[in-house]
């Protein structure tokens, strides 16, 4: 692999954190839905992106390229050549760090907030230059790529604290069992991340990026579908449950009172609704009536249970395009880049590289949305671009 080829993989991994936060910052603006949805949505409509260019980039037949080389733009094998065990593995790399780690991630930036999320998400690096040492057999014990992983480290978490500084979250009434599992849920999204990224540089050999990504994601978004039609079919399935008529051995007369009782008993889940019914007759209040408001208590929930798993009905057709603009750079040239420079750098400094996103949002919030920009900000800034230098001269 020549220096050419080194110096680009770096431009890449730089250049990717950049596409990403320009993709969240206009699907901030036009998101209606749940983040599960937006999962969701930027995974399948990415999956067939990269389905279209990895049938126009990969030859036809068995031609296979180097089996020493990935992640290249063009070239590579054919997709019906790929074998079963690559493309297993690549598809397990993609459950583990877009599925189970973005909601990993989700639920730690939920309980602890972003900046104790933050110091946990720069870990990444350092986990990555141990993968890359014992498990890849990569040369990390250089001076020159610790340092500039040291200090672009620390550049990031000033710029990120500072950023953090001005969000606020609800970390301190959280309960230590709560702020476990957030602990928790952080660890494991770094840790599924890089062993995802690890996996990936380690079975994508002789593909291209576009094929890498088309199995990562496609394999996501069917596991995304499976999630949400659970999701959106188990309340229809309680309602339909708490519907059916009560089992019963044998034969009951129908009380002297008529049918209303029997028929309220057994659309609204037998004895607990028959209590319900004689108690709101204890308070003046019809069995009927009763009955409607079992039928809402049952029905309200239900609805608010499945609404996760359902992409926004009521999204003007504006925001759907600035949505997908930035599900284009987010979820589909973020990658790309990412997972073309994954085969011609090393794990750590890839990792490194790719932690940047914080650093560019700083001017992109400065110009989109106003944000103050503090001398901390700048100072994180510098440090972490300092922190580049190193690691770009060490990967040359």
């Amino acid at each position: 692999m020549g220096a050419g080829s080194q110096v680009a993989g770096v431009i890449a991994a730089a250049t990717a954190p950049c596409a990403c936060a320009t993709g969240i910052f206009l699907w901030a603006r036009g998101w209606h839905g749940s983040p599960f949805a937006l999962n969701l949505f930027k995974c399948s409509l990415a999956s067939i992106v990269f389905l279209v260019v990895a049938l126009a980039a990969s030859p036809s037949g068995s031609a296979a390229a180097a089996e020493d080389e990935g992640g290249a733009f063009h070239g590579g094998q054919g997709l019906e050549s790929i074998s079963p065990s690559k493309a297993g593995w690549l598809a397990f790399s993609g459950v583990l760090g877009i599925i189970v780690g973005d909601n990993a991630w989700l639920l730690s930036l939920q309980i602890l907030g972003p900046r104790r999320v933050v110091f946990c998400d720069n870990l990444k690096p350092f986990l990555a230059a141990a993968l890359g040492k014992w498990w890849l057999g990569e040369d990390v014990g250089a001076a020159e790529l610790l340092i500039g992983i040291l200090l672009t480290a620390c550049g990031v978490t000033l710029v990120s604290l500072e950023k953090a500084r001005r969000e606020t979250h609800s970390a301190n009434r959280n309960s230590r069992v709560a702020e476990t599992w957030g602990w928790a849920a952080a660890a494991a999204n770094v840790s599924l991340d890089t062993v995802g990224s690890a996996l990936t540089k380690i079975h994508g050999q002789g593909l291209t990026t576009w094929q890498i990504n088309l199995i990562r994601f496609g394999s996501a978004a069917v596991g995304l579908m499976a999630i949400a039609a659970v999701g959106v079919s188990a309340p229809a399935a309680r309602r339909w449950w708490v519907g059916r008529p009560p089992r019963r051995r044998r034969p009951v007369a129908e009380p002297e009172t008529g049918g209303e009782m029997a028929a309220l008993g057994g659309a609204s889940g037998g004895v607990g609704a028959k209590e319900a019914a004689d108690e709101g007759e204890e308070e003046g209040g019809s069995p009927a009536d009763v009955g409607v408001a079992v039928e809402a208590e049952e029905a309200a929930p239900a609805k608010e249970a499945g609404a996760w798993a359902r992409l926004p009905k009521s999204m003007p057709g504006r925001d759907w395009a600035v949505v997908s603009v930035g599900v284009a750079l987010t979820t589909f040239l973020c990658p790309a880049l990412s997972n073309f420079a994954l085969f011609l750098i090393s794990l750590p400094a890839w990792a490194t590289l790719g932690a940047l996103g914080p650093m560019y949002a700083l001017p992109l919030g400065w110009l989109l949305k106003g944000e103050p920009v503090t001398w901390r900000a700048v100072l994180g800034a510098a440090l972490a671009v300092a922190g580049v230098v190193p690691v770009a001269l060490h990967e040359s």
